[in-house]
């Protein structure tokens, strides 16, 4: 199975697109709430297409989900707690994260490298694992095989989203 979906016990991918980035936990204990409770999330959006599984999945899990976003859809996940703020505004993201510490960070709204340059700086120290969602429209176009690996090659001459998020995993 993909996606958000168990793979095998306490085995979680957390993004359901193929990229480098992809990051799965095998939990061991990380995923039983009775041996860790305090496993802290940030997800960064939270609501959106693909990250609105994995939110509610991580609290189902027992995860404590914080939703770092503007707050439009908030209504969404109940169980999350909510920052409000536009991450765009450093200023602002570092003052309403001060004091705060996750064991990750998901970033799903990031599309330029100056962008996942300013997570690196603020989520330095606050993080175990921070990862960045990417987009399988960075690989070849056109595809040369159907089944894109880790192994295609990362190149999109055609659209400036897709540049973009290149740049962001170099």
């Amino acid at each position: 199975m993909r996606g958000n979906q168990m793979l095998a016990p306490r085995t979680v991918i957390l993004y359901n697109k193929p990229n480098r980035q992809r990051a799965s936990f095998h939990a061991g204990s990380a995923f039983n709430k009775q041996e860790d409770p305090s496993m802290k999330a940030l997800l960064i959006g939270g609501t959106g297409t693909i990250s609105l599984p994995i939110t509610r999945k991580l609290i189902a899990q027992g995860w404590k989900v914080t939703l770092l976003n503007r707050g439009s859809k908030n209504d969404l996940v109940p169980g999350a707690e909510f920052i409000r703020c536009d991450m765009n505004d450093a200023a602002a993201a570092e003052a309403a994260l001060e004091g705060r510490s996750f064991d990750v960070v998901a970033q799903f709204i990031a599309y330029q490298p100056d962008q996942v340059a300013r997570d690196i700086r603020l989520f330095t120290g606050k993080t175990r694992q921070y990862i960045f969602i990417s987009s399988a429209s960075a690989y070849v176009k056109p595809t040369r095989n159907p089944v894109i690996t880790d192994a295609t090659a990362l190149s999109n001459p055609y659209w400036l989203y897709s540049r973009n998020k290149i740049a962001c995993e170099q």
